[in-house]
């Protein structure tokens, strides 16, 4: 070779490697003292740029890099700093030429502006970078499919992470945001996902969402000891919050806005000791559930002009001042919750809140006031296990409209239901309120409220229901058994109902103190007093059943009309003819007429399921048959061939009993029976009946359905088949 040809190659590559330092054909170095955007500006696209610190010892660089090249851009140690030498502009910019580039492990400082700026810039990878003292940390604009990744980005005076203006597809993991305003900003952007990050002491809001949609925060985010944890506004929606530890904000953990609806907020592992509100939401159509929010400086959860929200399945919300607080806020399904042991409320309904469904939460319990419902109408407290209040289990307080019904459990509270202040016309129905140390149901102030077919409110310390002050409300179809002192008390009321109740075993089962009210239909049984009045105000209590036909004299106290009262009577009108060797009838324990013969069935009836026992001498009965309309019928099975059976029924304190002969082979058998008498009904079985039958009673002769075929034939053709010489038979058509 050419001496002068060697001489001038070898000059030319020793210029390239000094001037930039090459150590392969895809591989830069840059040194101290030479320029990142030289090597950038001489790198082909996927080369990669080694940045060197100063032999071990911190160096800064001073320029504002742009990168237009898919690169790798690499500090080689943690001493490697960039600040922008026009500090107002990005330190280093990357543009849609720029795609697919990675900046790693560099320190970006004093920058008044951000510090990494992307714009339209996609499947970029921000990795392991440290950003300090800057305006913004890092910036993305209509850029997608980034990776930002365990980067430390503290101090910076305003935002940590910004995600703006279509910027879709990010990930951004694992970093570690502490800065003025935020930790990180999404606006105008979807479907980015924010896990694993640490977002900390930031001045205003950890993570926020304005106008996004379809993001997720996720997997693991620790947010605490910002201003506000996470923050989403202005038609951000369908966004989902989950897994994360959300704690010691200073105002609320979570806040959903005006216009941000939609939202998922799940399975959080901490919503907890925010100095204001766990989970706060004025939007509408967001769902809460499985997460825990504890220790909250105010409420766990608050609906403020919220509604069609749902806060379900098994979310644990105790500790906190209130539980769970519902403001002017309507439609919501609270449910399936556990919410226990906070200080003043479970759950408090207040401010024109209404048509909210309060169902199956397994516990409102051991807080001030279990379920709190104030100036608020047409809710639905039903199936809840609400325990052990240190108060009142559920208060309603100029509350109207309600309905607390439907197999609450309301025991172990110093008073089960409170509702005061003109609370009118509220249904308290199909609830369990046993055990509570003082009252079970107390009604003051209020009218037309409807407490009825409640399952028991029994076992109460001192009364079952009080009524003080209190007018035409109704006591209906409830069991109310066992307390204290009286199943239910009025003290200073007029014009109250109490109808069809079981009212047993109480020292007073209803107590009146200048009180008067109608008392019908009630099984008034087992009390030392059946009714006790103080005042000079006369009760009508006519028509209920005192335990026995005898007088309940004894056993009323003060201006009480007792009597007429309900007697049991036994009787069966059916009579049965059959070829068959046995036959069934209905044997009757009567209820509905009184000491003075009266049908009282067209003003009412005793409640429902009141058990009477039955038994007989000959043939098969029911042991016990339960009352309906005030009637307890059991079946008699009886042998066409036996004698007269003798039937008892014993209902409490009383037994009577009833010969009858029901079951036989031929009408005229039937008719002439000595237990057959006027009124009664002979029924016919299907079948050809041979014989001459004579009637001399009042009986009513029939087939035994409508649609069995009856044929009776003369036995002596000469003679008719029936023949009637005395009262009134009536033979319907149909034979």
């Amino acid at each position: 070779m050419n001496i002068k040809r060697l001489i001038v190659l070898i000059t030319f590559l020793v210029l390239i490697l000094m001037s930039v330092g090459a150590v392969s054909a895809a591989d830069w170095t840059v040194n101290p003292g030479n320029s990142i955007q030289a090597a950038v500006n001489n790198a082909a696209v996927n080369d990669t740029i080694i940045v060197n610190d100063d032999n071990g010892s911190s160096y800064t660089y001073t320029e504002n890099l742009i990168v237009n090249k898919t690169v790798t851009l690499q500090a080689n140690s943690s001493n490697v700093n960039i600040k922008g030498q026009s500090p107002s502009m990005p330190t280093l910019s990357i543009n849609a030429l720029g795609n697919g580039t990675t900046i790693q492990g560099f320190t970006f400082i004093n920058s008044t502006s951000a510090a990494i700026y992307l714009d339209g810039a996609s499947h970029c990878n921000i990795t392991g970078n440290n950003f300090i003292n800057n305006t913004d940390g890092i910036l993305l604009i209509n850029s997608n499919n980034n990776i930002i990744n365990g980067n430390d980005i503290q101090s910076n005076d305003n935002i940590g992470i910004s995600i703006l203006n279509s910027s879709n597809g990010n990930i951004i993991n694992s970093n570690t945001a502490s800065n003025g305003v935020m930790g990180v900003f999404i606006q105008n952007s979807n479907t980015n996902t924010v896990s694993g990050n640490t977002v900390q002491n930031n001045g205003w809001v950890g993570i926020c969402l304005d106008n996004s949609s379809y993001n997720t925060i996720d997997d693991g985010n620790i947010i605490s000891g910002n201003g506000e944890g996470v923050y989403i506004v202005n038609s951000a929606s369908e966004n989902t919050i989950t897994g994360n530890n959300i704690e010691d904000n200073t105002g609320n953990g979570i806040n959903i806005l005006s216009g941000a609806t939609d939202n998922n907020i799940t399975s959080n592992t901490a919503i907890s000791n925010n100095g204001v509100i766990g989970v706060f939401l004025q939007s509408n159509n967001n769902t809460v559930t499985g997460n825990t929010v504890q220790n909250n400086g105010w409420a766990g959860v608050t609906l403020d002009n919220a509604d069609w929200n749902t806060i379900a399945a098994s979310n644990i919300i105790s500790g906190n001042l209130e539980g769970i607080n519902l403001t002017s806020s309507s439609f919501n399904t609270i449910t399936e919750n556990n919410i226990s042991g906070n200080t003043n409320i479970g759950l408090s309904i207040i401010n024109g809140s209404i048509w909210n469904d309060i169902t199956d939460n397994t516990a409102i319990s051991s807080n001030g006031i279990g379920v709190y419902l104030r100036d608020s109408s047409i809710n639905l407290i039903s199936g809840n296990t609400i325990q052990n209040n240190s108060w009142v289990a559920v208060c309603l307080d100029n509350a109207t409209d309600n309905i607390i019904g439907g197999d609450n459990n309301i025991s172990g509270n110093l008073e089960g239901l409170y509702i005061v202040n003109n609370s009118n016309t509220n249904t308290i129905t199909g609830n369990s309120i046993h055990d509570n140390a003082d009252t079970g149901i107390y009604i003051y102030s209020s009218t037309g409220n409807y407490v009825t077919g409640n399952t028991a409110i029994s076992s109460n310390g001192v009364i079952g229901i009080l009524l003080r002050n209190a007018e035409t409300n109704t006591i209906a179809s409830n069991t109310i058994a066992g307390n204290g002192w009286a199943g239910i008390a009025l003290d200073t009321n007029n014009d109250n109902t109490i109808t069809a109740n079981n009212i047993i075993n109480n020292p007073l089962g209803i107590y009146l103190i200048n009180s008067s009210a109608d008392i019908h239909f009630n099984r008034i049984v087992g009390n030392y007093y059946g009714v006790y009045s103080e005042g000079n105000r006369t009760t009508d209590a006519i028509n209920n059943w005192w335990g026995t036909n005898s007088t309940p004299a004894n056993i009323v106290s003060g201006a009480i009309d007792y009597d007429p009262w309900l007697v049991l009577s036994i009787d069966s009108s059916a009579v049965t003819v059959t070829h068959s060797s046995t036959s069934d009838c209905d044997i009757t324990a009567d209820l509905t007429h009184n000491n003075q013969g009266e049908d009282t069935s067209s003003s009412g009836a005793l409640p429902d399921g009141i058990p009477v026992n039955f038994t007989k001498t000959l043939g098969t009965i029911n042991s016990q048959a339960t009352t309906r309309s005030g009637k307890a019928v059991a079946i008699l099975t009886s042998s066409t061939g036996s004698d007269a059976t003798t039937i008892t029924a014993t209902l409490d304190n009383q037994t009577v009993s009833g010969v009858f002969r029901k079951s036989f082979s031929t009408i005229q058998a039937a008719v002439n029976d000595s237990h057959t008498s006027n009124g009664d009904v002979i029924q016919v079985e299907e079948g050809t009946y041979t014989e001459n039958v004579v009637i001399n009673k009042k009986v009513t002769i029939k087939p035994a359905t409508s649609t069995c075929s009856v044929t009776v034939q003369a036995a002596n053709t000469s003679n008719p088949v029936f023949t009637i010489n005395s009262g009134e038979a009536d033979l319907l058509s149909w034979f």
